[in-house]
């Protein structure tokens, strides 16, 4: 049998069906005085996202060309304190290059149950189970780096190194300090200012060398800058007729960091970041619980004498603060849950006309704020320092969302899908949780930032949905299941996942007795 011939008996089997088809899509009601059981499984992927409608790695965030302030804040701090002892305005601190990827995959289990309360009325619960697995790669490229480690710091060199040069360099400014403050050059005014710049430059010093955590390397530019500049220091502290200014220079740093010490600076107890290692490791748990109600306002089903079929529901889901946050010293981690409560509204619609239909849902999902513990930063400076972290509420921007699905009965009871969905969310809004002091130059809102989104999502697959009665005309039980793909397909605004998703549902319905 050749092709065409096999499509022209495809076509006339499909003809043969009877007129009037028996189910739609699944339904989303339950029969009165049954239960339903149900397990349904979502497999999501993805390592893309969009921003701001731009297609990009997941991981870009920590992927610099120059890995320095731009990419630590905490770093800038330092690379003020050198441009004013070296006098060089375009200095910047750089680690290297940085590259990075990751791979996310989140399967997710949804266990639920609905009861038929009335004819039209159903109540029902789901629990999903989340299993998150990162899969991240980071790596540091230090050719081009001017940094290494403070051979003074407690966390990373030996404590008391620089102490001899702390220690003449703290009694030779105290002793400037006090000539600036008696008066000593108060009858030349270019002297004076020369003391009082030469005490904040040596104050940015001790400074410097106490507390940074990075030096630069001795042989880079910045180094022999700095250098040059201690030795400057030293003779107008000399020309000022102040004693006591160190000798020799503090010690600094001779390698780069390389991906093991850089690790080591991310997660050091003892370090600025306090942060945990990578890789990630696999996390399951709860997800955020769902309980809700569905009643179903319109019910006009095919008959002898209508052709047009016409179900609609009204549907109200509260979602519950069960679901688990990844911690924030973990810096490629996935949430298991949002883990703030929910009301979420949706209209759902089927019309069906012979063996074709389509069904329409429009929702609103307002979300309510719930607390939780951030780094605040920009999304675009990924790993912040501990003296980031601090209690916040969040309050997420609301999600409205409408679908076209048509479908088309290949079979009485068995359908091929296939639709689109859009979907804009507001922007999030964060503030410090009542008791929490501000943290000095950092606003929450900074969280914000490409909080509000969109996204144009495809979905195909194919359902069956069996009613319960036989051709035998006896009533059993229904049963019905499905077996869908979705793809994030464009997004204009925000930072959405360009996930891949596989969904399957079976439910199982039963008579109370």
């Amino acid at each position: 049998m050749n092709r065409l011939s096999l499509r022209l008996f495809a076509l006339a089997a499909l003809c043969a069906f009877p007129a009037r088809v028996h189910s739609q899509l699944p339904p989303l009601t339950v029969p009165k005085g049954l239960l339903r059981f149900s397990i349904a499984g979502t497999f999501d992927n993805y390592d893309e996202r969009f921003r701001n409608g731009v297609l990009e790695p997941s991981a870009s965030d920590f992927v610099r060309d120059s890995l320095g302030s731009n990419f630590f804040p905490g770093l800038s701090v330092a690379e003020g304190q050198l441009r004013r002892i070296t006098g060089v305005a375009a200095l910047k601190l750089n680690l290297g290059q940085s590259t990075s990827s990751s791979l996310i995959n989140v399967g997710t289990a949804h266990l639920g149950l609905a009861y038929g309360l009335t004819r039209h009325l159903t109540l029902f619960g789901n629990v999903p189970i989340v299993r998150v697995r990162v899969q991240s790669l980071f790596s540091l490229n230090n050719k081009k780096s001017n940094l290494g480690f403070n051979p003074a710091d407690a966390a990373f060199g030996t404590p008391g190194v620089a102490a001899q040069f702390l220690t003449e360099l703290r009694t030779a400014t105290t002793a400037l300090q006090s000539r600036v403050t008696s008066g000593d050059f108060d009858t030349d005014p270019n002297k004076k200012a020369t003391a009082q710049r030469a005490v904040s430059d040596a104050q940015a010093l001790d400074s410097l060398v106490a507390l940074s955590p990075l030096l630069p390397l001795i042989g880079s530019d910045i180094g022999q800058a700095l250098n040059q500049a201690i030795t400057g220091l030293g003779s107008t502290f000399s020309n000022l007729l102040v004693s006591g200014f160190p000798a020799a220079a503090p010690p600094f740093p001779t390698k780069a960091l390389n991906d093991t010490t850089f690790l080591t600076f991310i997660s050091n107890p003892k370090g600025p970041i306090q942060g945990l290692p990578w890789p990630e490791p696999i996390i399951s748990g709860l997800g955020d619980m769902e309980l809700g109600a569905m009643y179903e306002w319109l019910d006009h089903p095919v008959t002898a004498t209508r052709r047009v079929g016409l179900h609609s529901v009204i549907q109200a889901i509260v979602r519950l603060r069960t679901g688990i946050l990844a911690s924030p010293s973990r810096f490629f981690a996935v949430n298991l849950g949002d883990r703030q409560p929910d009301v979420e509204v949706n209209l759902v619609t089927d019309a069906s006309y012979r063996r074709i239909g389509v069904r329409l849902q429009a929702g609103y999902n307002l979300q309510l704020p719930g607390n939780q513990e951030r780094r605040i930063s920009n999304p675009t400076q990924p790993i912040p320092y501990i003296t980031a972290l601090a209690a916040l509420t969040r309050d997420p921007g609301d999600v409205i969302q409408v679908q076209v699905l048509p479908f088309f009965h290949l079979a009485p009871m068995l359908a091929l899908f296939g639709g689109v969905q859009y979907w804009m969310k507001g922007i999030d809004k964060y503030a410090y949780v009542a008791g929490q002091p501000p943290i000095p130059g950092l606003d929450p809102n900074f969280l914000s930032v490409d909080s509000k989104s969109n996204a144009t999502v495809f979905s195909m697959g194919m359902s069956y949905a069996h009613t319960g009665i036989g051709h035998d005309g006896q009533v059993r039980n229904p049963l019905d299941a499905s077996l869908a793909y979705e793809q994030v397909q464009a997004s204009s605004a925000g930072r959405v996942p360009a996930s891949r998703v596989v969904r399957f549902s079976l439910r199982l319905y039963t008579k109370i007795r």
